[in-house]
């Protein structure tokens, strides 16, 4: 795609309204990659979309998005009626903050999807490629941007404290600085123990499992080193 290009896609064939009922077009995959004016305005515009139901795939790659457009992003991924199952984000201004407020978000939403399905109340949503799920995300890109150990602790809390990854098949994480506490902590929730992550078809596959394993840790040296030596220092102070 060209710089500030945008490209919409939508999914299936549209719901008929019935008397009472409200129109939604069927979820869209939105293409905004490489629009770095887009920024947290942009996202905080787009978030209604997202939090609705409306948006399936999103990618916002070098989008000049930062801490508030994360929150905002973490936002709207809380809603019971989103069904995002692919969230590209990487090349991007996100810190600990801003990775914290989407691994928040993700948790919150799959929380609110299972507590409506669990109501049978119309909060609860069918995933637009297969089975009811808490968790719907697939792929998880946050590459390049600059959360650190931090940013990847609050991925693995948000993993085990919901059904937030339980789909996922593909996270793609090089180039934040995630040193060994942070691999520590994806490698327990995640990565050591793919059968707990089924997705639509049963199973996570050895190439997707390989692939996020590769992509964790393809991390900068001087970023590691930093992180590395800081929590050796602090794992000699807790000894």
């Amino acid at each position: 795609h060209t710089p500030n290009s945008c490209c919409l896609h939508t999914m299936g064939s549209k719901q008929s309204a019935g008397v009472g009922s409200v129109f939604r077009a069927p979820p869209m995959e939105l293409e905004l990659a490489d629009n770095p004016m887009l920024g947290c305005d942009g996202v905080s515009a787009l978030a209604p979309l997202l939090a609705s139901g409306s948006i399936v795939v999103l990618n916002l790659e070098n989008c000049g998005v930062g801490e508030a457009g994360a929150v905002a992003l973490g936002r709207a991924l809380a809603s019971s009626r989103c069904v995002l199952e692919c969230l590209h984000i990487g090349r991007n201004y996100i810190g600990a903050g801003g990775a914290a407020a989407i691994a928040e978000g993700l948790s919150r939403g799959a929380i609110a999807r299972a507590a409506a399905a669990a109501a049978g109340t119309a909060g609860a949503v069918a995933a637009p490629r297969g089975a009811v799920t808490a968790g719907m995300l697939r792929e998880l890109s946050m590459g390049h941007n600059a959360f650190g150990c931090a940013g990847a602790i609050a991925l693995a809390t948000a993993a085990a404290s919901s059904d937030a990854l339980s789909a996922l098949e593909r996270l793609d994480i090089p180039m934040n600085g995630i040193g060994a506490a942070g691999m520590e902590a994806l490698a327990e929730v995640m990565l050591a123990a793919p059968a707990a992550r089924c997705g639509s078809q049963g199973v996570v596959t050895a190439a997707a499992t390989a692939s996020s394993s590769a992509s964790v840790g393809e991390d900068n040296n001087d970023d590691n080193n930093t992180v590395d030596d800081e929590a050796a220092a602090a794992a000699t102070a807790a000894a």
